[in-house]
């Protein structure tokens, strides 16, 4: 079960990025801007957790 959080993170962080590509064609630069830092948090806790999830630390 372990293996599959930080998937789902990676998940989130396309979203997030998906989102922003969505908004920014839109003009609405100020949401865009939100979700891509969401999106490197995301990132971040991504390459935290991976690491863990598979025994490696």
């Amino acid at each position: 079960m372990k293996n599959y959080i930080p998937n789902a993170i990676t998940c989130l962080n396309l979203f997030c990025g998906c989102l922003a590509l969505y908004f920014a064609f839109n003009f609405r630069l100020e949401y865009a801007a939100y979700l891509i830092g969401l999106a490197a948090i995301f990132d971040f806790m991504d390459g935290m957790l991976r690491p863990r999830a598979q025994g490696l630390l």
